[in-house]
């Protein structure tokens, strides 16, 4: 009970954080025990009282946070690279009409009518990418999301009463593939 107390002294987000660690396989019994200066026999013992749906649930919930970090971070690169596109776009689009309005000389009427017609590509496609930029699809696998898995858990606690209720529910969740198998 001892060694329990060490673990329990521990913050919440640090206990999850461990149940985290240990079930992704992120680290070990070994290097828990080392970390808390406890036997990995009693991390072994604290982490088994853990209930599984507990397990899965902080399971789903740091998978859909790092991914969650993941898409906010790529588009954050995306958004910054779109910045400097857009800036180099208009300085370069600038500088061309400049260039193109400046001219008077009949020699460069070859490269005036390319460099407008450049201009007119970039326009083109500074009108695409702005298209592109504002719309971001999301998209969500719902049968990993933590609040799905509490409310299939909760729907199930309530069906249990009610057994044909129950079996039409996991049947119809089978056929949707949100689960692979109909069992209790």
């Amino acid at each position: 009970m001892a060694r329990h107390k060490v673990i329990h002294e521990l913050t919440k987000s640090r206990r999850d954080q461990l149940v985290v660690d240990l079930a992704t396989g992120a680290t070990n019994y070994h290097r828990v025990s080392k970390e808390l200066g406890i036997s990995d026999s009693s991390i072994r013992r604290w982490y088994v009282t853990v209930p599984e749906d507990e397990r899965l649930l902080l399971v789903a919930q740091a998978k859909q946070r790092s991914e969650v970090a993941a898409k906010r971070d790529a588009a954050g690169i995306l958004m910054s690279d779109g910045d400097d596109i857009d800036n180099d776009l208009r300085w370069l689009l600038k500088r061309l009409k400049t260039a193109i309005d400046a001219c008077e000389d009949d020699d460069k009427l070859l490269e005036l009518a390319q460099m407008r017609e450049m201009r007119n590509t970039l326009m083109d496609l500074a009108k695409v990418r702005g298209m592109f930029n504002q719309k971001i699809d999301v998209q969500i696998d719902l049968g990993s999301s933590p609040q799905f898995l509490l409310l299939r858990q909760i729907i199930l606690r309530v069906l249990e009463s009610h057994p044909a209720a129950k079996a039409d529910f996991l049947t119809e969740m089978q056929s949707l593939k949100v689960i692979e198998h109909v069992g209790d």
